[in-house]
């Protein structure tokens, strides 16, 4: 659950930018003489990258707090 409350805006974020990209990178990529073609496969990569990111910083996080003793946090509040 921790970790969908994480990813879904990751999520909804590749979702709008990755269009954004593909049409700024074509119209970028028109004004060189050698062209590439850009292939879906390199979207979902980064897209697939960026939640990995995500849920390795939400993993370690939460084993940090798991492993940190709950009298300290309420110490201070």
């Amino acid at each position: 659950m921790l970790t969908w409350q994480f990813s879904r805006p990751v999520l909804i974020a590749f979702l709008i930018a990755s269009p954004l990209a593909y049409f700024a990178m074509r119209s970028y990529l028109q004004f060189f003489s050698d062209r590439i073609e850009m292939s879906p496969l390199f979207f979902a990569e980064v897209g697939l990258g960026a939640m990995l990111f995500t849920w390795t910083i939400v993993g370690y996080h939460t084993v940090r707090i798991s492993r940190s003793n709950p009298s300290d946090a309420l110490r201070y509040e």
